[in-house]
């Protein structure tokens, strides 16, 4: 990953580290604020962050509805974001089961 912090956690299951990695430090995800590399986020966090990043996206929801296709490529990003964040969260909540 680049996050000598998230190589420790991830190989003990728990991927809410990759989450906080990949949507704050590497690809630039659209709420960098409650993301911070290194921390262990709550699967509440992670859902929330979620919700924000997708309320974000109705903006240009709108727009491609209006026909801009710039817009429908970020659309296209923002659901991409949730599907992969919608994985961590999971495999973060069977993490957790197992413990």
């Amino acid at each position: 990953m680049g996050c000598a912090f998230s190589e420790h956690f991830l190989q003990a299951g728990a991927l809410c580290i990759d989450f906080c990695c990949r949507f704050s430090c590497f690809s630039g995800g659209t709420n960098k604020s409650r993301l911070l590399c290194g921390q262990v986020m709550s699967v509440e966090a992670m859902v929330q962050t979620m919700i924000d990043d997708l309320t974000a996206a109705l903006g240009d929801a709108v727009k491609h509805d209006k026909g801009n296709a710039a817009a429908g490529t970020r659309v296209r990003k923002a659901m991409q974001d949730a599907k992969s964040a919608a994985q961590a969260v999971r495999a973060q909540v069977q993490a957790d089961k197992n413990a």
